[in-house]
């Protein structure tokens, strides 16, 4: 688990095809840029195709950072590409038009990006038309950098890092970082419950220890082959030995250990999936499971189990775009954390939605690089950051001009209303069994009701406290607000588009259709003094009508 420096492929100027000499790199990264604008270097004339034929080695790099198809009609490969250059200052990390990064002795750098030339407006401006096309290219592609060999903090470096393996150290300094310096959005709830941990030194299922300090687990299952199943487990017999795991499992062991942790949480091992009765209740904290964790594994990859984590025990990863020319070196900074996420399977599943939401830090996997997410601050391996001098007064967060990378940071519960997004974002994705629509969401759930403000659900269908309504309102709710009113409220969730009736959930709720749901309700402040009254009954299985219980006695 290392770093190796910028070396492998070279070539000298006179190599370059007669364009790659004609722009100038040496030039161009000498220069000065302007934070206001990403200014236009030159018209490349050529395809992804084109550059990546040629036998010159800055049009294969070229090619290697070139976008791809953004607009799905599968022309992107075929169309012309310009190369444009950014200020560090402005785009980096924060990719925002309207914070430019003023860090004391910080200087600035050029930074350069492969675009298609079908980008007519190149103003670096939210209100520019092609801005979002734009960011949206330079988050999947990284830029060009020029390689300086030396670290000068409190500058923004960027440096090679190993197709091999990943740098622990990057890992280790984050989460000793994270430990050290942040408050409460990344502090542990000191809560005692039952679970089941992996013994990483015995590989033995056991029940976790008091204070037990563990690493939490989130990958796809995928089809796994049967002699990979999880042992049997009873809690009154002896401890089961993990055996036949599968590769991401045992790579997660490693890592875990490498991070002096001794014990992993993975839920298809240490929740007794035979027993229904065991499987919902760990079903049912898996909010304190994952914000328990002194770190959540990500493995954010196209692959199945048996690939294993990228950059570990001989799972290889993506090469780094670089390339020396005589004395000088560039390298490409990667793709950001938000793309890298969207393009793998695991952002498409239903049960990984709250596993990366509810942890409060988070190292990601992927083919390109392992980043670090936690509740305050985001970080690549590729990119080396001042890590002082971009948080605030204390260390307790990054200075809010640098944005999360593909989380929202804090699960918050201080604005009720956000429960709609998250049921939109996880309607989004996809599920194996159609019966989990409610389980997967168990965790969001649990977190919400438990808050301060707290949001109840029946089915699905959210149900806002009289405290949560004060967020839906510009005023405190109608003293007659009834729990009945909440719920009419809830029931005014709709589609995007229409959905698939999906069997064995009330067609009044969402989880009862397959489609993606609207992050709003359509009735949200209207309500919160309402006109009218609303009763609402429950009708058990024997035909009884029940009234509808108050707030207090909802189910939690």
């Amino acid at each position: 688990m290392a770093t190796s420096p910028v070396s492998s492929k070279t070539s000298t100027t006179k190599d370059s095809c007669r364009r790659c000499r004609d722009i100038g790199l040496p030039k161009i990264f000498a220069g000065n840029i302007s934070f206001e604008h990403a200014e236009f270097v030159c018209d490349l004339d050529a395809s992804v195709d084109q550059l990546e034929a040629s036998d010159c080695s800055l049009c294969q790099l070229l090619a290697s950072m070139a976008p791809s198809d953004l607009d799905d009609d599968g022309s992107a490969r075929v169309k012309n590409c310009h190369l444009r250059a950014f200020s560090m200052g402005r785009i980096f990390p924060t990719l925002s038009p309207t914070s430019p990064l003023n860090l004391p002795g910080s200087g600035d750098t050029t930074l350069l990006a492969v675009l298609r030339s079908d980008f007519a407006d190149y103003s670096w401006s939210q209100y520019n038309p092609s801005f979002h096309k734009t960011v949206r290219s330079l988050e999947e592609t990284g830029l060009l950098f020029p390689y300086q060999g030396k670290l000068r903090p409190p500058h923004f470096d960027v440096r090679e890092i190993s197709a091999g393996e990943f740098d622990i150290m990057f890992a280790r300094k984050h989460l000793d970082y994270c430990r050290i310096n942040h408050g409460d959005a990344c502090s542990l709830r000191e809560v005692e419950y039952f679970y089941r941990v992996i013994d990483c030194h015995a590989m033995t299922i056991i029940t976790a220890p008091s204070g037990c300090k563990y690493v939490a687990l989130s990958y796809v299952w995928g089809q796994q082959p049967s002699s990979s199943s999880p042992p049997a487990i009873n809690d009154h017999l002896a401890q089961p030995l993990l055996t036949n795991a599968p590769k991401v499992i045992l790579d997660a062991i490693e890592v875990a250990k490498a991070l002096d942790l001794q014990y992993l949480w993975v839920d298809r091992y240490c929740i007794n999936q035979s027993d229904l009765s065991d499987k919902h209740s760990q079903i049912g904290q898996m909010d304190m499971i994952y914000a328990n964790a002194q770190v959540t594994i990500i493995a954010a990859t196209e692959n199945g189990p048996e690939h294993g984590l990228p950059g570990v025990r001989g799972t290889a990863r993506n090469s780094q775009p670089h390339l020396r020319q005589g004395d000088r070196a560039y390298i490409s900074t990667l793709p950001h954390l938000r793309s890298a996420i969207n393009n793998s399977k695991w952002a498409t599943r239903g049960w990984t939605y709250q596993e990366g939401l509810l942890s409060a830090r988070r190292i990601i996997f992927t083919q390109h690089q392992v980043y670090f997410e936690c509740n305050s601050m985001y970080c690549a391996e590729a990119v080396i950051l001042p890590l002082d001098a971009m948080h605030g007064k204390g260390r307790e967060r990054f200075n809010p001009l640098f944005p999360p990378g593909a989380f929202n940071w804090e699960i918050t519960v201080k604005e009720s209303r956000r429960i709609i997004s998250y049921i939109h974002e996880f309607s989004r994705r996809e599920l194996t069994f159609p019966s989990d629509a409610l389980n997967a969401m168990q965790g969001i759930f649990s977190h919400f009701e438990k808050a301060k403000a707290p949001v109840y659900q029946m089915m699905g269908v959210v149900i806002p406290s009289p405290a949560a309504m004060l967020e839906y309102s510009r005023g405190p709710p109608h003293p007659q607000w009834s729990p009945a009113n909440s719920l009419a409220m809830g029931l005014t969730w709709y589609w995007k588009k229409p959905g698939r009736r999906r069997k064995g959930f009330p067609s009044w709720s969402w989880a009862g259709w397959e489609g993606e749901v609207s992050g709003k309700l359509w009735l949200m402040s209207s309500w919160a003094t309402p006109q009218i009254e609303c009763e609402v009954s429950i009708e058990n299985d024997s035909g009884a009508l029940l009234q509808f219980p108050p707030f207090e006695e909802l189910p939690g």
